[in-house]
């Protein structure tokens, strides 16, 4: 789980840590790459679906703005967010029982130049080395 905390303990944190800052660079970066793979369906976002085999988990990666333009996909709209990574457990039949972390859900930003403290604020309280796990798990993960 990316994170730790409870949310009434990290409400208490001011900021986010500085700490943060590089292991969301290379999830942004490796969720932007992994999400050109996908499809662009309605309402003009662009989703892939990616599979854990080892923890048996769904990662579910969605640019929330782009266009098409000669058959390449681009990012629209502010780059300061957009990037939305969402994480379901599966249990033993493979039905999701709840998303791992609900705090994965607000949107991250789509360029990882912008990700800094204040782009990080909904993190508050994240531990480095998991959202350097995460980074390897979304470039690992095998395409559904």
């Amino acid at each position: 789980m990316l994170h730790n905390l409870e949310g009434e303990e990290r409400a208490r944190i001011p900021e986010v840590s500085v700490k943060l800052v590089e292991p969301f660079r290379r999830v942004v970066e490796v969720a932007m790459a992994r999400v050109r793979s996908g499809i662009v369906g309605d309402l003009n976002r662009q989703t892939v679906k990616l599979w854990d085999d080892d923890n048996s988990r769904l990662y579910i990666i969605t640019d929330v703005s782009v266009e098409g333009l000669w058959g390449v996909v681009i990012s629209t709209g502010y780059k300061n967010s957009g990037l939305l990574i969402k994480a379901y457990q599966l249990d033993k039949v493979d039905r999701a029982e709840n998303p791992l972390d609900k705090l994965l859900d607000t949107q991250l930003p789509r360029d990882p130049d912008q990700v800094n403290k204040e782009t990080l604020y909904w993190h508050r309280g994240s531990e480095p080395n998991n959202v350097e796990m995460l980074a390897v798990v979304l470039s690992s993960a095998r395409k559904l």
